[in-house]
């Protein structure tokens, strides 16, 4: 019986390296038993495909564009690829009475039509092995979201009797005894249902370490003497890399991690490059993409390391827990007993890797858990121990012998070849009979799980920025206590307030310059240089002159503005100042640069009693509201400062929140106290029930009240406060309450205080 094997492509990866190990396994078998062809169906793409392989069976290639991962927005049309198949191996020269189709990851949404192509082909008699490496259940809300909308079916249960078909002659394979689980609990008949594990095949022409490291560590740039840790993946989201990151800044020093592959998807690099330019801010010794940017040879790789590591949250397989015992290496890192429970179960031993991690001092859940925000923040918090952690390198290494020796029994090629074969017969051998339903709805069921509900696994790519911007602020934070103003409170009750309404810079805020940064100038040509140093490569340009132009663009902005308080949109600005210097950035990149320069000319810090005021305002029924003189990155610095707290978790209104940076309108006009007074008409509050809360008296106090709000000036910080008393236009003027310590709010509003700092 022949054998035809599809797949999307032949790029380096997991599924490409099962394919290829079967190869291996299948040429292990006596001749008598081998396919008499084997023919490999994929869409052309073969980058990293195995020049090795054995040429008995050997493989055909034959590239089917139509098996091509879909495009955005495609929809899937199950014929034209049935058709499409049955031609080209009707061109091979195979047929469904003398050939077996394999087919790997068929229902993953790569291909929204394959699952219903493979069905048409086996109702025309074809038998098929589908073998599930990965589901579009697991954690892949875009793959399932995908396949619902290519296959026009939200219903569980429909959709997954599309994605799984169910024929006499169509058989399943799992890598493991818990996806073989979740497929009987779904419908899947024993008889039809199979667990192949991985093949691991031995390494071949592995170079000495020491060869290995003379040709390694200079390339990674490193000392003769370090310590390697080699994380041999490509490094995509569930690769949980935020975790290879912080044992970096716990371990001893001279130990240096590195990940090998950069991926192609646009969404997993885009979390790749964002834990890449954080090790490199918080300087970590970490290297990334070391067969690519490196130009290391993987086998190098594996052969200078001291150590494996794996820190995944999930796998398929896991071939890292077997494949590293083969090289010779100690494997360290997280365990996944799920995974790992069948490889103890023949006797191998893992002592040195660990189901959960909270080894930073401030870590009060296990790490893995963490949102990728919230990694960043405590990665961002995290100093290198007097006590480092240590792995247990020289644990495992004693379990090398043992392990490897076991894998060899039961997964390597030869074992893999006879379980291989055995499957093929038995689907030859099937004689037909009944079909039962299938209940696709169990498996979303089982992954649905909030226990399984991993956020490293889903973050998008808009996410992955936004947490890189929060964690680049909180990053660039230095602790800014408030400086004394020597200001004695007056604290009259105010009755009748039911809003109360912030300005940021210098009140909810210690800030450096006192305000946001573009209200001043000053000699900022170094941070200019670090902002642009930390987001362009190579980019010539002058501190002072990027500064200067950065102000003139600015002034120029407000010179052409009919506005009589102009604000400029900082992110047009600097594109602007880059274009005049002859460079180009994406937009990712110019708000990664906003950020960079803005927190270092102007660093930020919580006003003491923040977090307790707002909690109680919100507690006592007060609405929320912010106007301030701000730029995209102001609502950033809440999450970055207050442990990912967002506006809307510390209680404030989204429309009560008015940006001047939004509407290129600024303080000290009335404009944006309008807006905001419009906003509060609508839910029924007037202005004289709301308290506006600033530091300064020109550009808070007085157009608030022209408004017709209740004013308190913040006195709590002397960088900030503004009494403006040479500006004659506010002779008059007088704030109806005074505060020093933010606390003292929640009296004027007639909230009972404990008689600390508030009363």
């Amino acid at each position: 019986m022949n054998l035809a094997i599809l797949h999307h492509h032949l790029n380096r990866g997991g599924v490409t390296s099962v394919i290829a190990n079967h190869l291996r396994a299948l040429a292990t078998l006596p001749a008598g038993a081998r396919p008499p062809r084997v023919v490999i169906l994929c869409d052309g793409q073969r980058d990293g495909w195995p020049t090795d392989l054995p040429n008995e069976p050997a493989a055909e290639l034959v590239v089917t564009p139509r098996l091509a991962y879909d495009t955005a927005g495609t929809k899937a049309d199950p014929q034209a690829l049935a058709a499409a198949l049955s031609a080209t191996l009707r061109d091979a020269g195979l047929s469904a009475a003398d050939t077996l189709l394999h087919a790997h990851n068929h229902s993953l949404g790569k291909n929204a039509a394959l699952p219903g192509a493979l069905q048409r082909l086996a109702d025309s008699g074809w038998r098929m092995l589908l073998q599930v490496h990965d589901f579009a259940e697991d954690n892949r809300p875009e793959n399932y979201r995908h396949l619902r909308q290519a296959l026009d079916e939200d219903d569980a249960a429909r959709l997954g009797a599309l994605l799984y078909p169910q024929a006499a002659g169509v058989h399943y394979a799992t890598l493991t005894e818990r996806d073989a689980d979740i497929l009987r609990s779904a419908g899947v008949a024993p008889g039809r249902l199979h667990t192949l594990p991985n093949p691991v095949a031995e390494f071949a022409s592995f170079p000495p370490q020491d060869e290995a490291r003379a040709r390694v560590l200079p390339a990674l740039g490193l000392p003769a003497e370090a310590r390697l840790i080699v994380y041999p993946v490509r490094g995509i989201r569930r690769k949980n890399l935020g975790e290879m990151l912080l044992l970096a800044a716990l371990v001893p020093e001279g130990t240096c991690f590195a990940v090998t592959l950069r991926p192609k998807n646009p969404a997993e690099a885009v979390s790749f490059d964002r834990w890449r330019r954080l090790a490199e801010a918080l300087r970590l010794p970490c290297r990334f993409d070391t067969g690519g940017a490196y130009g290391v040879e993987f086998i190098d790789a594996l052969a200078a390391a001291d150590a494996i590591l794996t820190t995944s949250v999930a796998e398929g397989f896991g071939m890292v827990f077997l494949e590293a015992w083969l090289a010779g290496k100690p494997l360290v890192g997280r365990d996944l007993p799920e995974i790992t429970r069948e490889f103890k179960a023949v006797g191998m031993a893992f002592n040195s890797l660990w189901e959960e991690l909270r080894a930073a001092e401030h870590l009060e859940q296990d790490f893995g858990r963490l949102t990728p925000g919230a990694q960043m923040r405590v990665l961002c918090q995290t100093q290198r121990p007097t006590l480092p952690i240590e792995l247990g390198i020289e644990r495992a290494r004693a379990d090398i012998g043992a392990n490897a020796a076991i894998v060899r029994e039961h997964y390597s090629t030869t074992a893999i070849g006879k379980r291989l074969a055995g499957v093929y017969r038995s689907i030859l051998a099937d004689a037909g009979g009944p079909v039962a339903g299938f209940a696709g709805e169990r498996i979303v069921a089982h992954f649905a799980d909030p226990a399984r509900q991993l956020p490293v696994r889903v973050e998008t790519p808009a996410e992955a920025h936004r947490e890189e911007l929060v964690a680049t602020i909180t990053r660039l934070s230095v602790p800014l206590p408030p400086q004394a103003t020597g200001e004695t409170p007056a604290l009259p009750p105010l009755k009748g307030i039911r809003t109360v309404v912030f300005d940021v810079y210098g009140t909810l805020l210690v800030s450096g310059s006192g305000d946001i940064s573009l209200a001043s100038e000053g000699a900022r040509g170094g941070a200019a240089v670090a902002a642009l140093a930390a987001v362009l490569d190579d980019a010539p340009i002058e501190g002072e002159a990027v500064v200067a132009a950065l102000h003139e663009t600015i002034r120029a902005a407000h010179g052409s503005s009919p506005s009589e308080h102009p604000e400029v949109e900082i992110r047009v600005i600097w594109r602007t100042v880059l274009e005049r210097f002859g460079q180009q950035a994406t937009d990712e990149q110019i708000e990664r640069l906003a950020i960079e320069y803005e927190c270092r000319v102007n660093p930020v810090g919580l006003m003491p009693g923040l977090a307790e005021t707002l909690s109680a305002l919100r507690e006592g029924g007060f609405e929320l509201g912010i106007v301030s003189n701000a730029q995209y990155f102001t609502p950033l610095a809440f999450p970055a400062l207050l442990e990912g707290a967002t506006l809307g978790t510390l209680g404030f209104s989204e429309p009560l929140c008015v940006w001047s940076y939004e509407h290129r309108e600024a303080k000290p006009g009335t404009f944006l106290y309008e807006r905001c007074a419009e906003r509060l008409a609508r839910e029924g509050v007037q202005p004289e029930e709301a308290l506006f809360v600033g530091n300064d008296l020109r550009n808070d106090v007085w157009p608030a009240q022209r408004v017709g709000f209740k004013t308190a000036l913040f006195a709590g910080d002397a960088r900030s406060l503004r009494w403006r008393r040479d500006d004659p236009r506010l002779a008059e003027i007088r704030p109806d309450a005074v505060v020093t310590d933010l606390r003292q709010i929640l009296g004027l509003v007639g909230l009972e205080t404990d008689g600390g700092e508030a009363s």
